[in-house]
Formats: C-alpha cells, structure tokens, sequence
C-alpha cells in the first residue's frame, strides 16, 4: 500500500463519519483513554451489529483513539464472492478497511450452516469451507501473538445484522476467542488479554442499511463497555452458571456472560433475546439464527414448533 493510499484513506475514515453522523460516544470510565497504555496486550472488541454501517463508525472510533495498533476483522466471504452485487457496499467498506492497514481475513457465518434449503452435498461443501477459513483466521492470530504484535480483534459476535435492531443469540466465536487467549496466557505467550463490548445505537429514523446521510446527519450513540480481563470473564462465568445453575462448556458460558455486559450498554427495547424475560431460553440454547423459507435471517425459538 503507497502512502498516498494510505493518507487517503485515513482522511476519509476521518471526515466522512463527521460528515454523515452526529457520534455521540459515552465513556464514562475514560476507558479509550486507558487502552493507550495497554497496548502491549490482546484486545477483543464486540459490538452488537445492527446496519451497514457499523464497521464505518468502529473504523473511526479506533482511528481517532487506538492509532497504530494490528486490527483483525473478520469478513463474509459470501458478501465478498457470491453476494458481491447484493450488497456492493459491504466490498467498498471491506476494501477502506484494507486501505487503512485493517486485516480482514474471510469467514463464513455460521447461520448459513443452518438453512433448511441447503441440501446434504453443499452443507458439507460448505461446513468444509467454514473449517478451512477457521483455522485460516487462528492461524493469522498465532502469527500476530507470536511476534508480539497484540492484535485487536474485532467481531460482531450474532454473525448477521439484526432485523429489528434487538440483540439476536451470539454464534460460539466469542467464547472461543477468550477460551483462545487464556490458552496463550496458560502458555506465557500473553501477560493476559482484555475484552470490550461497544453498544451501537442509530437513534433517529434508523435502518438496517444505510444510516449515513449527510443532510440529516442521524445521531449514533456509542457506548463503552467494562473494560475486562480475561481473569473477570472467567470469575464472571462461573457466577453466571451457579446463579442459573447451568450446566455448559467454557465457550458457551464465556460467550453468554460477555452478550450479558454488551446488554447492559442498550436500552430495553434493543436488547432481545438477553431481556431478562428471555434469558432462561437463551442460556438453554433454545434460540437459534437461520434463514427462513425466504431466505430472512432471524431468530428461531427450538421450543415451539416452526
């Protein structure tokens, strides 16, 4: 990349958010501010995703407050190859990011694994697929740790834009992700990790799509997180399970526990399947993200008949 290309980039990521949001951020424990000193450590960040253009105002909350660091932001390969028309925005997006120095290596969402009107041949083909891409993206994460590069992560954990904007049942990444950092840290290859949840919220007129408009310039609420170690989100977990009285693995129970603290930063009606009335079948795993017979992706609850 010239660096042309990239005084390009980083200009536009400055102006155009400016330009089409009005960005309030709320961070009220100056916790951007603290990761300026802690960037000799891992750093997973998570957001509930809920239109377009949310990686547009990640990309420039990061830009203007953690300069200079690794970021790794896995990408739909669908989104990329075969639905490249569908959504052309995304592949611009995709390709700031990459001007910009964002590594973003292809996955495949896991909802896709579960739509009913894949038949036996391209599942398989397609759950192959999603493996090899897997264990691509552990793969350029070990070589991030292994010289030492402390890389920020950064995952939008539900895998899919919610419908409604409410939070839908986080895909298992999120866990396995902790569960990854505290095997390096079990290995002196980390001092520890750290995880932080943002809240997004488009708070006038809001679409699932494109939110960007510089004539009404749409208010964006950002909220910051907790800031946690990797030491909190295993005395988290445990909490969690006994309080429940759950009975799951690491990953599982890690996973739930952070959509929990992302939870926090959202008003009632954005927060879903984690509301509390809610949240004995979420813990239970009785909600599940899949297409539909039109190929709409939403939130299926296991415990009734479809």
């Amino acid at each position: 990349m010239s660096l042309k290309e990239r005084v390009v980039g980083r200009a536009a990521l400055e102006c155009l958010p400016k330009l089409g949001y009005r960005i309030e951020v709320e961070d009220n424990q100056n916790i951007l501010c603290s990761l300026k000193q802690q960037n000799h450590l891992p750093l997973l960040i998570y957001f509930n995703h809920i239109a377009l253009d949310d990686p547009l105002v990640i990309f420039h909350l990061l830009h203007r407050h953690l300069p200079e660091r690794n970021y790794i932001l896995p990408v739909s390969e669908t989104y990329l190859k075969k639905e490249a028309k569908k959504l052309p925005i995304y592949n611009i997006g995709v390709n700031v990011g990459k001007l910009l120095g964002f590594t973003m290596p292809p996955i495949i969402q896991p909802y896709r694994l579960r739509d009913k009107k894949l038949s036996e041949e391209d599942k398989n083909a397609l759950t192959d697929r999603s493996l090899h891409l897997s264990r691509e993206f552990i793969e350029l994460v070990n070589s991030e740790m292994k010289f030492q590069k402390h890389p920020v992560i950064i995952i939008a954990p539900e895998g899919h834009r919610s419908e409604d904007g409410s939070l839908q049942p986080s895909e298992s990444c999120l866990g396995h992700i902790v569960k990854y950092m505290l095997k390096q840290q079990k290995a002196e290859n980390i001092l520890n990790g750290l995880v932080l949840p943002i809240g997004l919220q488009y708070e006038e007129n809001f679409t699932r799509d494109r939110n960007w408009n510089p004539l009404k310039r749409p208010k964006v609420r950002v909220a910051i997180g907790s800031l946690m170690t990797l030491e909190e989100i295993k005395a988290g977990s445990l909490g969690l399970a006994g309080r429940r009285n759950l009975k799951a693995d690491d990953s599982f129970l890690y996973t739930h526990f952070l959509m929990l603290k992302l939870s926090e930063l959202l008003p009632r009606n954005m927060k879903g399947v984690y509301a509390e009335e809610l949240l004995e079948l979420t813990l239970t795993g009785n909600f599940e993200l899949r297409p539909d017979e039109y190929g709409v992706v939403r939130v299926f609850d296991l415990s009734k008949k479809q």
